[in-house]
């Protein structure tokens, strides 16, 4: 019996091994590694392959004069931009002089990949533009497009848009029966402003146009008191581009004592002109978005020097060539929206006044009615404000009254969806 129970003694409980299969199991892990590695889209073999082709790009940035309102936010823009792509950017300064642009653009060739430059004089940097692009440099213009050279992409604020956005505040000039005094340094830009805002204004009496040698508050100050004394009181409105020569109007117009009666508006949205719109002592300002127009030049330079794509939405036309560009929009910032520009400008309850502005008008407190208590009542219910970024680097800021509950997002096909559409005003 014992013998026959040792035949049938039960088998094991629990898995067992098959046979051969120990001999065939690193077979299969080899097989399985080796699969892996070859299918495309691995992250491993990518995050490598980045790290050992990846050329470090040496970008250059020329700003006409590096201590203007705008161009200090442009500037913060940039390096925002500059430490998200670990990049090392050379700054140069002209200070205004076209000359020492001209130098700088020159010494610059050969060791970089990329310039992005504001010219102070545009015909001036040619044949320095010429040099960089023998040596390949890829050469991005800011605001102000050189004549026939050979530049690889533009980026500018719809100086169109900004004309008539600032035309729309001078036709209450118009409507008192004055004319209107354009001002504004000599350069592209601003004649291309002004040349927007004559068309807009239609019938509107121009009574003078004043071209500065550059964007100083000297120079516009003496400019609109001697309008002043001119015109008297035919004189209605002005339109500065710049801001600095928006703050030397400004001036100018307080110190005559013409502020009811003179219509003030300044392109550049500079911090002296936001806190006369804060204290109610100017009537709008065009907000040109340094801050965008930075971030794009910048990523312009970085994708040309890298041989990639770089999203245009225009092409420019330029003598012998056709220039990819890339045009901003602007927007018009008067006393109620003013809080657009406290991140920018304003420091401690400087912010504060702006988000909370009295009810709009320069006439102060008197002689309120019923409609006004209402309106007051509007303003003090919650508002939120929205702001928006697109994948293209957009930014729209909508304020809704009430608090919101819920935000749903959709995505639409067809041309209202594409890329390159522009809206003005933001």
């Amino acid at each position: 019996m014992a013998r026959i129970a040792r035949r049938f003694k039960p088998a094991p409980v629990g898995p067992r091994r098959l046979p051969g299969a120990a001999g065939r199991r690193p077979v299969l892990l080899a097989l399985l590694v080796a699969v892996l590695l070859l299918l495309p889209g691995c992250p491993e073999r990518e995050k490598a392959g980045e790290q050992q082709v990846s050329p470090q790009v040496r970008v250059a940035v020329s700003l006409a004069g590096a201590q203007e309102d705008a161009n200090r936010i442009m500037r913060q823009a940039m390096e925002s931009r500059a430490r998200q792509e670990k990049l090392s950017v050379t700054w140069l300064d002209a200070g205004g002089d076209a000359a020492v642009q001209e130098r700088q653009l020159r010494e610059l060739a050969g060791k970089v990949a990329a310039v992005v430059v504001q010219p102070v004089d545009p015909a001036g940097i040619k044949e320095a533009l010429k040099r960089l692009a023998g040596e390949n440099v890829k050469v991005v213009a800011l605001e102000q497009l050189p004549a026939d050279a050979p530049v690889d992409a533009f980026v500018s604020f719809d100086r169109d848009a900004a004309g008539r956005l600032a035309a729309s505040l001078l036709q209450q000039a118009g409507e008192k029966g004055g004319g209107v005094l354009f001002l504004g340094p000599k350069g592209g830009a601003c004649r291309e402003v002004l040349a927007a805002a004559r068309k807009a204004l239609g019938g509107l009496r121009l009574l003078e146009e004043v071209i500065l040698e550059k964007d100083e508050a000297g120079a516009a100050e003496a400019a609109v008191r001697q309008a002043l004394e001119k015109y008297g009181a035919r004189l209605g409105g002005v339109l500065a581009v710049g801001s600095r020569a928006a703050a030397g109007a400004l001036a100018a117009v307080k110190e005559a004592g013409a502020q009811e009666r003179v219509v003030t508006v300044g392109v550049g949205a500079g911090r002296e002109a936001w806190e006369a719109l804060v204290a109610g002592e100017h009537d709008g300002e065009v907000d040109t978005r340094p801050d965008l127009l930075g971030s794009y030049a910048l990523e312009a330079a970085l994708e040309l020097a890298r041989g990639g794509y770089w999203p245009h939405d225009a092409r420019v036309p330029s003598g012998s060539y056709s220039v990819p560009a890339r045009i901003v929009p602007v927007r018009l910032i008067r006393r109620e929206n003013a809080y657009l520009l406290a991140g920018r400008w304003g420091e401690g309850g400087g912010a504060q006044g702006a988000r909370q502005p009295e009810p709009a008008g320069r006439q102060g407190g008197e002689g309120r009615d019923e409609g006004h208590d209402e309106g007051r009542k509007e303003e003090e219910k919650p508002r939120t404000i929205l702001r928006i970024t697109t994948r293209e680097g957009r930014v729209l800021e909508v304020e809704v009254p009430g608090e919101i509950e819920r935000i749903e997002s959709t995505t639409g096909g067809g041309a209202a969806g594409a890329g390159g559409a522009r809206t003005d005003g933001g």
